[in-house]
């Protein structure tokens, strides 16, 4: 299936899920689209109650910037915010909840890291100016970073066309 995106844009994907406590413990597949700067904020609750009108979210930040067809700048930021705290049956209204449903609720999920996929050919060096190890296949340049590297600080990448 073709999938058509304007320039400049930072899609998220991840593997399918039949319902929102499932357990995850998932990496996410970033598709960037370059020409264009652009800035993304991944929102991620915990699925299955109200706590995000709270503000129990976590925020990943992503901006891509000096984008042109010849290279750009993308960087990810660590994540933030506050996740729900995982409920037990005193917690709920029993009258409105399932033992099922109290048992299920997820706890914060741990993203296992980030493989970025870049549209187009490119050599990607990280913010000291290292070179990052891609694998380059069908017009698509792809990285990966881990968890540890996300959660530490803001990574920045600088790609140039080849």
């Amino acid at each position: 299936i073709p999938i058509y995106a304007r320039a400049g844009e930072i899609i998220p994907l991840g593997r399918e899920v039949e319902y929102t406590a499932q357990e995850q413990d998932y990496a996410l597949t970033l598709n960037v689209y370059t020409g264009a700067d652009a800035r993304f904020t991944l929102y991620e609750d915990e699925g299955t109650t109200y706590d995000y009108e709270e503000g129990k979210v976590f925020e990943t930040k992503m901006t891509l910037t000096e984008s042109t067809e010849e290279g750009f700048t993308f960087t990810l930021y660590p994540r933030t915010g506050e996740w729900g705290e995982k409920k037990t049956a005193e917690a709920y209204d029993i009258a409105n909840m399932s033992e099922n449903h109290i048992a299920n609720v997820p706890d914060a999920p741990d993203v296992s890291g980030f493989r970025v996929l870049v549209h187009g050919a490119y050599a990607i060096t990280d913010a000291e100016g290292k070179p990052v190890s891609t694998v380059a296949s069908e017009g698509v340049t792809a990285f990966r970073i881990s968890k540890e590297a996300h959660k530490a600080r803001a990574l920045t990448f600088r790609a140039v066309k080849r």
